[in-house]
């Protein structure tokens, strides 16, 4: 696997850096999907909130409903938007960071162009280009001993599939 990320001259260095990007991306979609299904989720409850509490401090206002059965409802409802907000920021931060990781292809393709032609594999370049293998349990499976390994390469993370 770390040979097809290897092996590439200056002119294919774009569309390798493309390909990257489009890896990470892959891997990154269904959940960039998910948070940003929920970051429009979070803001149509927001929005929801808003217009609850205003009307709910008018009722108070007009007397429709007591002091106390506002303040129960109205700490409720803040503290849901609060929590909500804090969720807000979170996925925000996520998505930033995939931007982020995406940007980063391009210099993990600088960083690999330092090192063309790469001629041996050796322990330098092997820090160099990446970040860190998991080495996961072994596992029997189909009568067969398996042991999973994760290959997180500097600045683009986990790209392609996992090695058994």
């Amino acid at each position: 696997d770390i040979n097809r990320h290897i092996s590439f001259s200056q002119k294919d260095k774009s569309a390798y850096i493309q390909q990257l990007a489009n890896q990470a991306n892959n891997n990154l979609n269904d959940e960039k999907n998910a948070y940003q299904k929920e970051l429009n989720n979070i803001s149509h409850r927001l929005e929801e909130l808003n217009t609850i509490l205003q009307s709910m401090y008018e009722d108070k206002v007009f007397h429709k409903i007591s002091e106390e059965r506002y303040t129960v409802m109205s700490a409720n409802f803040e503290k849901e938007e609060t929590e909500l907000k804090q969720r807000y920021s979170e996925i925000k931060t996520k998505m930033f960071q995939y931007t982020q990781q995406s940007k980063s292809a391009k210099e993990f393709a600088n960083l690999l162009e330092q090192y063309t032609p790469i001629v041996k594999l050796d322990a330098v370049l092997l820090n160099t280009l990446i970040e860190k293998i998991i080495v996961h349990e072994k596992r029997n499976e189909n009568r067969q001993k398996i042991m999973p390994i994760e290959i997180y390469y500097r600045f683009i993370g986990k790209i392609g599939i996992d090695i058994t």
